[in-house]
C-alpha cells in the first residue's frame, strides 16, 4: 500500500479534477481489507429501526465491518455487543428478537443483557477459570431518529455530530418518520464493487438518460435538482414537476401527489442510502456490504419492498437495507470528495463516492412506479424481468 501514499498527492490533484480512482482500487482485494479496517470500522453503521427495541430483551443483529454485533435493550438502556462467543467464535444471537439471556448455540456458554458470561458448562474444574473474564465485548451504540447505529470504535463521536441534520431536510419533505412502519425486508447481491454502486447513487447525471419515468416526475435540471453535502452526509432534493401533479406527464408515470411534496436521497457515510419518493408517506433504506473488491455487493433490505401503502389509517414504509463498512477516509480524500460531490451536474465524479452510492438504490429511486423494485447492477431485475424506467 506504499504506492498509495507515495501518490497521494497525484490522487487528490486527480479527484480535484473530477477523475476516478485508480482501477486497482476497484479490483484489488488489498484495498477491500484496508477500507473494512479504515472505513467501516471507524464509521457509523445503521444496524435497524429503534422500534424493534422497545421492550427489554429486545434484540437486532447485524455486522459493522465484518464484525457480527447484536444490539439489545437491558435495564440501563441500549447495548451493542460483539456478537462472538469468547470460547470459539461462534456467533450468540440470530436475527431479532427477545430474550432473557444470550446462549451460544456451540458450547452453551451463557451471557447476560449486559454481555457478562453467568455460566459455561464444566470450567468450574478449569483452574484460574473466572467468568467476569469472558465477557462479550461492547460496542458504541447510538441513535438518529427512528434508527439504531452501531460504531466499532469505542471512542467514535457522536452520531449526531455527523448526521444530525439529515432529520431536518428530510422533515422538509412532509414526512413523519414517526408514522412510519416497517413493510418488509429483502436481501439480494450485486457484482459490483461497493463504491461503484454508491458513484451511482451520488448524482443525477444519468437520469434524463437512464430513467425517463423518473425525470417526467422529479425535474432533473441541474438548477432545479439540489445536491448538497454536510459533512458526513449527501443530500439530493428533488421538485415534483408540474406536468406530473396536473397528470399531463408525456411519459407514463405513477401519482407523484400526495403529503410528501419532494423527492430525497440521502447517503449517510459509509454505507446507508435513504430514499424517498413523492406521494404518499413512504421511506426505503439501502444498507450496502462489500463482500470482495468486485464480487457481490449485498444488500438487505429491512424495509425495503415491492408495494406499498397503509393499514389502518397509517403509513407503511418500505426500507430497503444494505450493508457495507466503512471507516474515514484520509482527510484530503473527505474534503476533495465533498466538493465534487456539491457540483450538481459534473459527469465526472469521483468514484470513490459517485460508485458507493449510486447502484445501491439506482433504479428503485430514480424510476419511481407504482411497484418499487430493487435492480442488480447489472441492469436486470432478481426476478429476471428487464429494468424499466
Amino acid at each position: 500500500m506504499s504506492d498509495i501514499a507515495e501518490n497521494s498527492a497525484s490522487l487528490l490533484a486527480g479527484l480535484a479534477r473530477g477523475e476516478s480512482l485508480p482501477a486497482r482500487w476497484y479490483t484489488d482485494p488489498t484495498i477491500t481489507e484496508r477500507e473494512i479496517h479504515q472505513i467501516f470500522r471507524k464509521t457509523w453503521n445503521y444496524i435497524g429501526p429503534r422500534n424493534e427495541l422497545e421492550k427489554v430483551g429486545d434484540y437486532i443483529t447485524g455486522y459493522v465491518g465484518e464484525i457480527p454485533v447484536v444490539v439489545l435493550r437491558n435495564a440501563a438502556g441500549l447495548a451493542a455487543l460483539v456478537n462472538v462467543c469468547r470460547h470459539r467464535r461462534h456467533e450468540v444471537m440470530k436475527g431479532r428478537g427477545n430474550a432473557r439471556m444470550m446462549q451460544c448455540g456451540y458450547h452453551a456458554w451463557t451471557y447476560d443483557l449486559t454481555g457478562g458470561l453467568k455460566s459455561a458448562p464444566r470450567t468450574a474444574a478449569e483452574p484460574g477459570f473466572r467468568l467476569e473474564d469472558y465477557p462479550l465485548l461492547p460496542l458504541s451504540v447510538d441513535t438518529l431518529g427512528p434508527w439504531v447505529f452501531v460504531n466499532a470504535d469505542r471512542d467514535a463521536e457522536p452520531l449526531a455530530k455527523h448526521y444530525g441534520k439529515v432529520l431536518d431536510i428530510i422533515a422538509a419533505s412532509g414526512l413523519n418518520l414517526e408514522t412510519l412502519q416497517l413493510h418488509s425486508r429483502t436481501q439480494w447481491e450485486g457484482h459490483a464493487n461497493w463504491k461503484t454502486m454508491l458513484e451511482n447513487f451520488l448524482e443525477c447525471y444519468h437520469c434524463a438518460i437512464a430513467h425517463p419515468g423518473f425525470s417526467a416526475a422529479i425535474d432533473v435540471r441541474p438548477d432545479k435538482y439540489d445536491l448538497s453535502v454536510h459533512g458526513w452526509f449527501c443530500s439530493q432534493v428533488g421538485q415534483v414537476r408540474q406536468s406530473a401533479l396536473e397528470g399531463k406527464s408525456k411519459v407514463k408515470i405513477y401519482d407523484a401527489r400526495g403529503e410528501v411534496a419532494q423527492a430525497q436521497y440521502h447517503l449517510l457515510f459509509p454505507n446507508m442510502t435513504i430514499n424517498i419518493n413523492p406521494g404518499f408517506p413512504n421511506l426505503s433504506i439501502d444498507v450496502w456490504m462489500a463482500n470482495g473488491p468486485s464480487g457481490p455487493m449485498i444488500r438487505t433490505i429491512p424495509p425495503a419492498t415491492s408495494t406499498i401503502g397503509t393499514r389502518a389509517g397509517r403509513p407503511i414504509i418500505p426500507i430497503r437495507t444494505a450493508a457495507i463498512s466503512t471507516t474515514s477516509p484520509p482527510a484530503g480524500l473527505r474534503g476533495s470528495m465533498r466538493r465534487r460531490c456539491a457540483s450538481s451536474s459534473s459527469p465526472a465524479r469521483p468514484s470513490w463516492w459517485r460508485s458507493a452510492m449510486s447502484t445501491v438504490s439506482g433504479s428503485i429511486r430514480r424510476a419511481p412506479s407504482i411497484n418499487i423494485r430493487h435492480c442488480t447492477p447489472t441492469g436486470s431485475m432478481p426476478g429476471g424481468q428487464p429494468p424499466s424506467a
